[in-house]
């Protein structure tokens, strides 16, 4: 993630919270790259409506699956399933993943069953709070390319993973602008989270803690880098460690100023967290 205190900004700008918000979101939006590195060659947007929602074959739950995905490929187009489900019927929490390691449809093969024995659950204020279940995936390989030290973390109200990425840096989601829109899986195909891990495609941005910003004083503007994925909570990010030392985040404030006129202001995040 990228950070600037954004006292550049702090000069009495005539706008509204909103119209800064909907132009930031017009910037997001990822778009072709001609010119894009041989990494990001042929990348374009993915369309997440026109995604499959199927399982060709699925193992006989014992409580009720929720289901989440992983898109691989440079567009998404290689699908990896990730299914939540309990080791017995009065199990106190998700212990089970069945994962399609080799993304060809079928969640029954030897090897995509997983256990966690790890409850990382603590009593706060009278309430459990934490991971539920934290699975150790390890190594996956997809498209003839291999990704390391997989983790899939489940709580109550989210899921997280982690992975680097062809085995070297990380990637990790699914993250939101605030912490209460972090994504779960979902009791259906149809309402899966699709989740696009990596750095293969063009950037994209996801506004970090949210703050409003306010004419006449200084706010922080953090971002993540990384992919959108298919709804609110679903971005995949790389970490702070990503980009190599001395290059940063350029962040352009587009707004309107009194008497409608478009401005824009150009800001450098340089500081990372």
């Amino acid at each position: 993630m990228s950070r600037v205190s954004t006292r550049s900004l702090a000069f009495g700008l005539s706008i509204a919270a909103a119209t800064v918000a909907a132009a930031g979101a017009r910037s997001q939006q990822a778009t072709p790259v001609a010119d894009a590195p041989a990494h990001g060659a042929g990348a374009v947007p993915i369309d997440f409506a026109k995604v499959p929602r199927t399982i060709a074959r699925e193992p006989a739950y014992v409580g009720a699956p929720a289901y989440g995905c992983f898109l691989f490929g440079l567009n998404g187009e290689i699908r990896m399933w990730a299914v939540l489900d309990r080791s017995k019927p009065d199990a106190p929490a998700t212990d089970v993943l069945y994962l399609d390691r080799d993304a060809d449809g079928d969640l029954t093969e030897p090897g995509e069953r997983l256990q966690s024995e790890v409850d990382g659950r603590k009593e706060v204020g009278g309430e459990l709070v934490g991971p539920t279940a934290v699975f150790a995936i390890g190594t996956i390989e997809v498209g003839g390319l291999k990704h390391t030290d997989f983790r899939l973390t489940v709580h109550p109200q989210r899921v997280g993973w982690k992975m680097r990425w062809r085995g070297e840096q990380v990637t990790m989601g699914g993250y939101a602008p605030d912490h209460a829109e972090y994504a779960n899986f979902a009791p259906t195909v149809a309402a899966a989270p699709l989740y696009v891990p990596g750095y293969d495609r063009p950037f994209e941005f996801e506004r970090w803690i949210r703050e409003p910003l306010r004419r006449g004083e200084a706010t922080d503007f953090k971002v993540f880098l990384g992919q959108r994925g298919s709804q609110r909570g679903t971005f995949s990010c790389v970490d702070d460690q990503f980009l190599p030392a001395g290059e940063f985040v350029v962040a352009t404030l587009i707004c309107q100023v009194a008497g409608g006129k478009e401005e824009r202001v150009r800001n450098e995040l340089k500081e990372r967290c």
